[in-house]
């Protein structure tokens, strides 16, 4: 079973889910391609990823509406819970 941070979003009628990764991910194009994919099949909602970057803040990426919202709010007011997949 897999485990993952996530938080689910509904922001001005738009679903979708923020998903805390590894940085190695975003940093590599297909992996990044992928793991979105896999995860908004699974969720059935647009996925933006996001990871832990050295100024302890968090670099995101997905759909660019999305990610500029998330650009404009703490991490920490996101609504953040553990998710299992088998």
């Amino acid at each position: 079973m897999e485990k993952w941070q996530c938080a689910l979003i509904n922001e001005q009628g738009v679903s979708f889910a923020v998903m805390l990764v590894k940085p190695r991910i975003l940093s590599s194009q297909g992996e990044r391609d992928r793991v979105a994919e896999a995860l908004s099949i699974r969720l059935g909602v647009p996925v933006v990823l996001a990871a832990e970057n050295n100024r302890h803040g968090l670099d995101y990426w997905g759909r660019k509406d999305l990610v500029g919202f998330l650009a404009n709010v703490p991490p920490q007011r996101l609504p953040w819970r553990e998710v299992t997949f088998s």
